[in-house]
């Protein structure tokens, strides 16, 4: 027979939380030793809520007195919330993965149930949604973001930061969410939960989801939801108080609440205006925000949205999202389990190392990138793109992404594009003028220069003086980088005008030095210099 009195312990944490342990029979609940104090009526709830029931007052007294008598000298791995918890790693619904030699582990949080659900297997994910993304720079980006929040910790960035996916609708963002989404759990699609959720709602309740996202990230659809009905200035406010409240990680205290914690995330919303559009750009608050809260547009003249081509056998952008959606659907909450697996093992193993791997991955991107060191919201931004790339090579290593994906050319791209759409508003004719003056751009029958054969054939960029006047070339392997909105540009007026190209073709062919045949390349008219 089940004595009326639970039995009870006390636990301590490393970080320094007491807790109480009940057991009644075969049932186990945890409480804090703080829920204790002063009114105890939810604390009878809670413990019936776990399946320990107290009923009437001497036993509530007995359980008191037990409680008031604990020391709490035994330290023990309790794992009180999601994320990272020393060595282990949670998620919300109660999932932990533990380094080897780690086993009395237990969580006390309340799980949500429905947050990261599994189906279906990671080969069936890779296939059905991964490898269909090879080569396709946002979309590729988009996943590797999704395994970097657990990186956080292990990096030097001391903030939050999220990026935000703009465009108008039709474009394929809803697509990218659910296929983010499938990462670490449901898509809403065919059952299995939602990871997502939708920015129709509050800046107290995205506090809330801080919690639930701690060390993962946070994935909001339809950022022109928030605050819709209020007044542009009314906007513009609440999304500075969210970029900036994101960017901290901490809840705001609450008269007689547990202290705070700083959690660490990325974000990813989607929207069809950008922040800075709604918040201005001319303030120094707006340009903060902009180094926490970074836009990947998605130009409306793109043929298939947020992806450059349809794979094979595809015949259309609306064929595409519909075989994503459900390879998402079927596969999900494979991938990020493996990820966290394998992280949480190589963190028990050797944290240094993987710090050293992460950073290293970070420079890396800075220099590939050629960021200015001086620059201080330069070098957050491009920290943001180096952590995701890191994430991008791990996960490749853990088995969590495609082998054959190319991480750092598709993280490059979307940085490309992001600092391109940074840029004040310039004629094209002028941007042909800044590469033609650039340092490492290469002169060809200017008087007095005489570049070596090497230097020719390493170049991207060069400038051919002729009697008939200048021409900029750029090699096609480099048009991408000089010009990363290209697909955009290519059939526009004012730059069809000045595009010396052969019938049928974007490029000429055009003999760049001796003992060497004629090459194409892209050739546009420059204006005269001064002087001539």
């Amino acid at each position: 027979m089940i004595d009326g009195s639970p039995s009870v312990r006390g636990w301590a944490t490393a970080s320094g939380g007491r807790w109480v342990e009940l057991t009644r029979g075969s049932s186990t609940a945890w409480v804090k030793e703080s829920e204790f104090v002063g009114t105890q009526t939810a604390v009878w709830k809670r413990l019936a809520d776990q399946g320990v029931s107290v009923l009437g007052k001497k036993t509530c007294d007995q359980v008191l007195a037990k409680v008031a008598a604990l020391d709490f000298c035994h330290v023990r791995p309790l794992i009180e919330h999601s994320g990272w918890s020393g060595a282990c790693f949670a998620f919300p619904d109660a999932t932990v993965f533990a380094p080897e030699g780690v086993h009395d582990a237990v969580v006390v949080f309340d799980p949500l149930q429905d947050k990261c659900a599994k189906k279906g297997t990671l080969k069936g994910w890779k296939r059905h949604v991964a490898v269909k993304m090879t080569g396709q720079p946002i979309p590729m980006f988009m996943l590797m973001l999704t395994f970097m929040p657990p990186l956080l910790q292990l990096s030097d960035r001391p903030d939050n930061f999220g990026f935000e996916l703009v465009g108008p609708g039709g474009t394929g963002k809803t697509t990218l969410q659910l296929a983010m989404s499938s990462i670490f759990g449901g898509t809403g699609r065919g059952g299995g939960g939602s990871y997502w959720i939708t920015f129709d709602t509050t800046l107290n309740a995205l506090e809330d989801q801080m919690a639930v996202h701690s060390d993962l990230p946070l994935i909001i659809e339809e950022a022109n939801l928030y605050m819709a009905g209020s007044s542009a200035a009314k906007r513009a406010e609440a999304f500075k108080a969210f970029v900036f409240k994101m960017s901290g990680g901490k809840q705001k205290g609450r008269l007689g609440a547990a202290p705070t914690r700083d959690y660490r995330f990325s974000y990813l919303s989607s929207s069809n205006e950008p922040l800075a559009e709604l918040i201005g750009q001319a303030s120094d608050v707006a340009k903060a925000a902009g180094d926490r809260l970074i836009t990947l547009r998605v130009g409306s003249n793109r043929p298939y949205g947020v992806f450059e081509f349809l794979p094979t056998g595809i015949g259309s952008a609306s064929e595409l999202a519909g075989e994503l959606t459900a390879g998402a659907a079927a596969h999900h909450g494979t991938s990020g389990r493996r990820f966290l697996a394998e992280l949480v093992r190589a963190r028990a193993t050797d944290e240094a190392e993987l710090q050293k791997v992460i950073r290293g991955c970070v420079s890396k991107f800075a220099r590939h990138a050629g960021i200015d060191l001086n620059n201080g919201s330069e070098v957050r931004v491009a920290e943001a793109f180096g952590l995701v790339y890191a994430a991008g090579r791990l996960a490749q290593k853990y088995g969590a992404l495609p082998k054959k994906w190319k991480c750092g050319p598709a993280v490059l791209a979307c940085y490309r594009q992001h600092k391109h759409d940074q840029r004040p508003s310039r004629s094209f004719t002028d941007r042909l003028s800044d590469l033609a003056a650039a340092a490492d751009t290469v002169h060809l029958g200017r008087a007095g220069e005489r570049p070596s054969r090497a230097g020719i054939a390493k170049a991207n960029v060069l400038v051919l003086h002729r009697s008939s006047g200048r021409e900029l070339l750029i090699r096609p392997v480099g048009i991408a980088a000089a010009f990363p909105n290209w697909r955009d540009l290519k059939g526009r007026a004012d730059v069809t005008a000045i595009l010396n190209n052969d019938k049928g073709h974007l490029t000429t062919k055009r003999k760049l030095h001796k003992g060497v045949g004629a090459e194409r390349v892209h050739s546009f008219k420059l204006p005269a210099e001064e002087g001539e």
